[in-house]
């Protein structure tokens, strides 16, 4: 075969991949799509993200501790128009295909066209059973430190220069700080692989430290230059609080939380892992610590274990980071005459957890969003809604009027962020209680994060002053919810029944 030939052959292939990533990825977030309930998490950054398109501050004028840079991608998604639902559910899913395609690229280099792509079909559909169907900030920054990564090993080949490829890296990595906090771990070890790689090639100790010295500025530099804008604005210690202090405030949810996370990460994951694992044991027997993309790989999994593992409460989309270097790892294996069953198998796993194919639920939860923000609307009289718990998305159906900063019900709910807000939770609590709204709403049955004393004031306030006017069960991620929407007795009651 030709050099010619060859080429065009790799771009036929380049091409079916893609088409087969954009399939996959179709195919398994299909269900969830237009949701608005799929994810607490994600409605809110689409709230705050529609709050910066109308003018306001994060941190200042709506509150939460996620970096700015998540908040200037859904802002970003807000300007598209429409709900926002779909549009973030459709943006969310190009990135996950883009990372696919990143991870199919870097397989490439381990393994041969089919492990390859059965890596990126791996990815996709391991996205799902941890929350990664949506907007989930993971599903934003794999895409980043992928391609850092592929940086790197492009640079260890030769194909690249080093210093170019160190930059765009790091630039990448600041990036992803700015989306989630613990992307830290994973751009200090890929810092650290540039300056192992520049010492094999026999630099010098001063030009080490200059690349290091750069290196570091480089990734900073998105976090610096938000600072500076908050600075200037007169608000740095909101900014630096939220985003670098706050979690430290936050409670852990204690061992139940951690073993269930282990439990649910061994369920849907292991088989993955152990993939990775095995072709990384095999890639090692094989090249030995001559091939540097070995020993990189191999750590890329460790470094994003040690950023999971820096969280202490579980959450299944805290899991995300790790499906990447894991999926790149597992191609040698799936390279193999047994790749095909092996992917079936770890595609029937993430089917197993059920959330792929979750068409009926998905629809119910539209109608219940859409049966409350009805509720709403027409039972408020131009009065302020406020969200003792439930999904935060509502407030885009409330009009202008907020009561808090603290939109997101959790943080004046939960009592693992009693704290970890920056202000006395039940004071602020009954500060909004007291301007009396019009509507409140909340679920009926108690997480178990909540805190006993936010309980008891909404549920005081409400006997006093509030009636019932709609109860709404509504399946939620992986159970169910009762929804409870309640208008002040003083005002016209709602005539229509949306039960």
């Amino acid at each position: 075969m030709t050099g010619s030939t060859r080429a065009l052959d790799a771009r036929w292939f380049g091409l079916w991949s893609i088409l087969a990533l954009v399939a996959v990825a179709i195919v398994t977030r299909a269900a969830a799509f237009g949701n608005p309930l799929l994810h607490v998490d994600d409605q809110y950054y689409l709230l705050v993200g529609k709050a910066i398109d109308h003018g306001q501050l994060p941190y200042v004028d709506i509150w939460d501790r996620k970096p700015i840079g998540l908040f200037l991608i859904y802002a970003a998604i807000a300007r598209l128009g429409g709900s926002g639902v779909e549009q973030y559910q459709l943006v969310a899913g190009l990135f996950a295909v883009a990372t696919a395609w990143v991870v199919t690229r870097l397989a490439s280099r381990i393994a041969n066209r089919q492990g390859a792509l059965l890596a990126g079909i791996v990815y996709l559909a391991t996205l799902v059973p941890f929350g990664g169907q949506g907007g989930q900030s993971p599903v934003f920054y794999n895409l980043l430190i992928a391609g850092a990564a592929l940086s790197f090993v492009r640079a260890a080949e030769g194909t690249t220069r080093l210093v170019p490829a160190a930059m765009t890296a790091m630039v990448a990595c600041g990036l992803a700080l700015t989306v989630k906090q613990v992307s830290i771990v994973e751009g200090i070890y890929l810092g650290l692989c540039f300056l192992i790689l520049a010492r094999r090639r026999q630099w010098p100790p001063l030009r080490l430290v200059g690349l290091a010295v750069a290196m570091i500025a480089v990734a900073l530099l998105p976090t610096l230059l938000a600072a500076i804008y908050y600075f200037a604005h007169g608000h740095l210690g909101d900014y630096v609080f939220a985003n670098f202090i706050s979690i430290f405030f936050k409670a852990d949810q204690g061992i139940r939380s951690r073993s269930f996370g282990v439990l649910f990460l061994l369920v849907f994951m292991i088989p993955l892992i152990l993939t990775g694992i095995i072709g990384s044991v095999m890639r090692h027997r094989r090249f030995g610590n001559a091939d540097l993309r070995t020993i990189f790989l191999s750590g890329w999994m460790v470094a994003a274990l040690l950023g999971v593992m820096l969280i202490p409460n579980f959450y299944d989309h805290y899991e995300l980071p790790l499906i990447a270097p894991l999926s790149v790892s597992a191609a040698t294996l799936l390279g193999r005459r047994t790749g095909f069953a092996l992917a079936a198998a770890l595609l029937l796993t993430a089917w197993s957890e059920g959330s792929m194919f979750r068409f009926q639920p998905n629809r119910e939860g539209r109608l219940a969003f859409e049966a409350l923000a009805s509720a709403i609307a027409g039972s408020r009289h131009n009065g302020c809604l406020y969200l003792a718990s439930g999904p935060p998305l509502l407030y885009d159906h409330a009009g202008d009027c907020r009561l808090t900063k603290y939109q997101f019900p959790e943080h004046l709910a939960d009592a693992n962020e009693a704290r970890a807000i920056g202000t006395d939770q039940q004071g602020e609590l009954a500060r909004v209680l007291m301007r009396k709204p019009a509507v409140i709403v909340r679920v009926s049955a108690p997480i178990l994060e909540a805190n006993p004393r936010s309980l008891a004031q909404v549920a005081a306030a409400l006997a006093r002053d509030y009636r019932r006017i709609l109860v709404r069960r509504s399946p939620v991620q992986r159970s169910f919810r009762v929804f409870e929407v309640w208008q002040r007795r003083d005002l016209p009651p709602l005539r229509t029944n949306l039960s």
